[in-house]
């Protein structure tokens, strides 16, 4: 009786341990923070993948979302280095955690790699900072985003990236070689075709790349690379000389704005004169030449004065109208006659609205320059020609070009062509009542008649 008493024990703690395994699993959470990610490239694609994170140890089980879709050799442990039971649902992985507080994975995965010719390229979304090693003697062609750290750690490019995509071109080989040369030539042209698209003058850089191609077809690889490398150099001192340039051009215009919103007109001609030459410094790629003069019309408009009206009126024209004042007195009195002539009278506009508040809440990330471009064209009317634009705030055609079509995407502006001209409009999404003109009308008036 003893020994039927004992086999329906067991046979009940059988039972509910089949239930507990094979039964409704507990349902798994997604509790994790991640704390820490590292890559560590082999030679043959294959990125091993070492994972960390904090878990919540009142959980049975967590979901954990995984890099790459394949994963060889995967081992999950806690904090003390204990193997964990886990499943893979394509793309993540459950795992029993036992009250664990941090979760450790370690796996392989040739997802992450593609080659074409020699030239490899990893890419990669990362939910936190990574670290990653490349192989060893790995020259890095390009990489997206900025690193936020780059060392070299026994011969292998070792690097800290942000979170978010990651994308990075790197080839294997010796330095000096036709391939690598070749290869940081394509770059080069590449980027130099994109910062032409940009709507930059890529002239100087030319001859350089020319000398990246004529020593790569004499067989001097070392110089080809060298020059292919100083080509990309330019694109990067070129692009923050001319946004240097931009701003200080922006400011000049600015600054010539205020004083003459301020009625300070003593020097203004001559910041106005200054800002041209700029501008034009800038528009022949001249970006250095470009800021030193700005910054020049910054200084000359703040120091610009209000002018007293008697300091504005010459003297020499002024005895002369004096002079002349009778003669022309008995000239008009002799030959005034009353006819009739026709005089252009001021289109009417209906009343325009537009919902500023609502345009500048929605689009917050406004800069000062942009909002004081749609004030200005929300006060002429509702749209102003480009030309206009340019003049009333002293911009370079490619600097206002940039922030036209910047805006236009943003869809704050709308621009049409009217004749060989663009004119800019605001949105219509932000326009409460649009703005019609009345066609002009003509009144009678008296010849020699003044009003």
């Amino acid at each position: 009786m003893r020994h039927i008493q004992l086999g329906k024990n067991c046979l009940l703690l059988v039972l509910v341990l089949s239930i507990f395994v094979s039964g409704p699993s507990v349902h798994a959470q997604e509790s994790s923070t991640p704390t820490e990610l590292s890559l560590f490239l082999y030679a043959d694609g294959i990125a091993q993948i070492d994972y960390e994170l904090e878990t919540d140890p009142i959980l049975a089980r967590v979901n954990i979302t995984l890099i790459g879709t394949t994963y060889e050799n995967l081992m999950v442990k806690d904090s003390e280095g204990v193997l964990l039971d886990y499943r893979i649902f394509g793309g993540y992985i459950t795992a029993d955690i036992l009250g664990s507080d941090s979760v450790q994975l370690d796996y392989y995965t040739p997802d992450l790699t593609s080659k074409i010719g020699s030239l490899w390229s990893l890419s990669f979304v990362a939910p936190i900072n990574s670290n990653l090693q490349l192989p060893r003697g790995a020259t890095i062609i390009s990489l997206s985003p900025a690193p936020i750290s780059i060392r070299t750690v026994e011969e292998r490019a070792s690097l800290t990236m942000p979170a978010g995509s990651v994308t990075i071109s790197y080839i294997l080989g010796v330095v000096g070689t036709k391939d690598h040369a070749l290869a940081l030539r394509k770059e080069a042209e590449t980027a130099l075709e994109e910062f032409q698209a940009e709507g930059f003058n890529i002239t100087p850089a030319l001859a350089i790349l020319q000398q990246a191609k004529d020593a790569y077809d004499e067989g001097q690889s070392v110089q080809s690379e060298e020059r292919a490398r100083d080509v990309k150099r330019w694109i990067s001192e070129t692009r923050e000389a001319a946004q240097a340039a931009d701003d200080a051009i922006k400011e000049a215009g600015f600054a010539i704005v205020a004083a003459d919103d301020e009625k300070r007109t003593s020097l203004l001609e001559d910041a106005k004169d200054e800002l041209e030459t700029a501008r034009q410094a800038h528009d022949s790629g001249d970006y250095i030449d470009a800021k030193r003069l700005a910054e020049q019309v910054i200084i000359t408009a703040q120091l610009s004065k209000t002018v007293a009206w008697f300091e504005s009126i010459p003297v020499l024209p002024l005895i002369g109208a004096v002079a002349s004042a009778p003669l022309i007195f008995v000239y008009l009195f002799r030959k005034r006659r009353i006819e009739p002539i026709q005089v252009e009278a001021e289109p009417v506009e209906e009343g325009y609205e537009v919902d500023l508040d609502l345009l500048f809440q929605e689009n917050q990330t406004l800069r000062l320059d942009d909002k004081a471009v749609i004030r200005f064209i929300y006060e002429s009317g509702g749209g102003v020609f480009a030309s206009e634009l340019r003049e009333r705030f002293k911009l370079p055609k490619s600097s206002a070009w940039r922030m036209i079509r910047r805006l236009e995407r943003e869809e704050i502006i709308e621009t049409r062509k009217v004749g060989r001209e663009t004119y800019i409009e605001i949105s219509s999404r932000y326009v409460l009542l649009g703005t019609e003109g009345v066609e002009p009308s003509f009144q009678m008036v008296p010849g020699g008649s003044y009003y």
